[in-house]
């Protein structure tokens, strides 16, 4: 049952690497880290629309994840795996976090 629950935490953990590297892509540009503002530039134009498009994807995976890490802390403390149980509440509270961050930033 331990190596059942372990199973389906493994897509929290990709989603929580993903919706991390979008975070840290925007962390990046929030400190100036971007090219060079130019209208008519298709790279400035790209870079402008992933980074919409990885907050955007990021608070998606943010929100679901937590969601999913609360079901799978229950579903750990129901079958007795403490260990996992905190893993996945731990998962929720970064997740709780991340989110927190991807809705007090402005592009």
């Amino acid at each position: 049952m331990k190596l059942l629950f372990s199973c389906f935490m493994v897509p929290v953990y990709i989603t929580i690497a993903v919706a991390g590297l979008g975070g840290l892509f925007i962390y990046l540009d929030s400190i100036g880290f971007r090219p060079v503002e130019n209208t008519h530039s298709f790279l400035s134009n790209m870079y402008f629309c992933l980074l919409h498009l990885s907050m955007a994807l990021s608070l998606g995976l943010a929100v679901l994840s937590f969601i999913y890490c609360l079901g799978m802390a229950a579903a750990g403390f129901i079958i007795k795996t403490w260990l996992g149980a905190g893993i996945a509440i731990a998962g929720a509270v970064g997740m709780f976090m991340l989110a927190n961050f991807l809705l007090n930033t402005t592009i």
